[in-house]
């Protein structure tokens, strides 16, 4: 009887156990879209230090970094996550609490950036997602020996995707620059940024040339905005993170249109590269489009060209940043954004342009991370130099513009940037 007993246990035992084994497994893959972004470098020029060139366009690209989930129809439920890696790859793990394999699996990526830096909407705040075909999910599978389903793939030369372009940019904006400031790495986070539309109740309201609202961490892009990265979605998210650095009060549509004081005045467009405008609002459209640039182009790059929003490379020797004027300049260039951009440049580049600074690569975090030391207040030099003492009016047009960026370069990192400061026409 005492063996039949100790019998009746083993069975008891072993019955238990199957009944309570869960499947799992593992499945990789690869993401990719096709690439119908402008502004690369286009083949007709020197692309040494170009991040994007012409050979990547209409061609599909890896969905780099972005959240991966696994679903299964009948566990209703997601059964696993992760993230694709730099080549658009990903291994993720699976478990299902039943004994064999769920049916109707099918995996699903979305634009939102895996370290939750930024995350991409439609217009209306609801997702937007990437889902594969369905498979046959394979029980027992490892990380060392996981399933593997292929590539899938979304657009192509007859039809480009928005969204997934849009992501793209926003994730070299990421990895290639903000990605390198210490004060970004702590302060850029969970980024709203919803397309496509020129007006967003409820959001940043109307912006039909893009905007960013800094405070609320939010990005509104466009109509026109998909296929425009570098003065659309990275310019605005270099506005984000000239906000987060050291948030500031902004002069708004004020300090556009030189000499004009009024918000945007009768006849006044929005700023251009080569309109004349007050000194900070210049400033900070330069250093939302340098940010833009320098993930673009590294230093070393002998022929970066920036442009405002163009789905296609911006025009060769129009505004190329290492074309500076130098000391003798046409009248109100001074005050010109891409005046100020090449300033910024100058400090970062590696070219032999006659001057000796040259902060990028290994001090590249320096150039964003000033902002975070500029001291409080509206006194001169300060992070609120626009504003008289109360906040109540604006007594300072050219405040936080790019002299006061040259000389709180020097009074808190030690560096003289005076060369390509007066290289590029002394902007105020």
């Amino acid at each position: 009887m005492k063996n039949l007993l100790l019998g009746l246990v083993v069975v008891g035992t072993l019955l238990g156990a199957s009944s309570t084994q869960a499947a799992s497994g593992y499945v990789r893959g690869r993401m990719q879209f096709w690439q119908y972004q402008g502004n690369y470098c286009p083949s007709s020029r020197d692309c040494t230090g170009a991040v994007y060139t012409q050979a990547q366009f209409q061609t599909y690209q890896p969905v780099r970094n972005a959240r991966v989930y696994v679903w299964s129809d009948q566990a209703n439920a997601v059964i696993g996550q992760g993230a694709t890696d730099v080549n658009g790859d990903y291994t993720v793990s699976w478990y299902y609490s039943g004994a064999s394999a769920p049916t109707g699996v099918y995996v699903y990526w979305v634009p939102d950036h895996k370290d939750g830096r930024f995350y991409i909407r439609y217009s209306n705040g609801t997702y937007r997602w990437y889902p594969t075909g369905y498979f046959t999910l394979v029980n027992g599978t490892t990380s060392t020996s996981p399933q593997n389903i292929g590539t899938a793939a979304w657009g192509s030369s007859s039809g480009a995707d928005e969204w997934a372009n849009a992501y793209d940019g926003a994730e070299m904006m990421w990895r290639e620059g903000l990605n390198y400031f210490g004060v970004m790495q702590s302060n850029f986070t969970n980024v709203e940024i919803r397309g496509f539309a020129n007006d967003m109740p409820g959001f940043n309201g109307s912006c039909p040339t893009s905007c960013a609202n800094g405070y609320a961490k939010r990005v509104q892009l466009d109509v026109g905005a998909a296929f425009a990265p570098q003065g659309r979605v990275m310019h605005e998210m270099g506005h984000i993170a000239s906000y987060l650095a050291h948030p500031y009060s902004g002069t708004g549509g004020n300090g556009y249109c030189y000499p004009s004081t009024s918000s945007f005045p009768s006849g006044c467009q929005w700023w251009t590269l080569n309109t004349a405008e007050h000194g900070g609002a210049a400033f900070e459209e330069a250093l939302a489009t340098f940010l833009a640039d320098s993930a673009l182009y590294y230093p070393n790059a002998p022929a970066p060209h920036t442009c405002l929003a163009s789905a296609a490379p911006c025009a060769t020797s129009q505004f190329n940043l290492e074309t500076s004027t130098g000391t003798t300049c046409a009248a109100g260039e001074n005050r010109w954004p891409l005046t100020a951009m090449r300033f910024l440049w100058d400090i970062y580049d590696s070219v032999d342009d006659q001057e000796a600074v040259a902060e990028g690569p290994p001090s590249y975090w320096k150039m964003l991370n000033l902002m975070a030391i500029y001291d409080n207040g509206t006194e001169s030099l300060q992070i609120d130099e626009p504003w008289n003492a109360t906040y109540t009016a604006i007594d300072n047009w050219d405040g936080r513009g790019s002299y006061s960026y040259r000389m709180n370069y020097f009074n808190k990192n030690g560096t003289s940037v005076y060369t390509p400061y007066t290289r590029n026409c002394s902007p105020p």
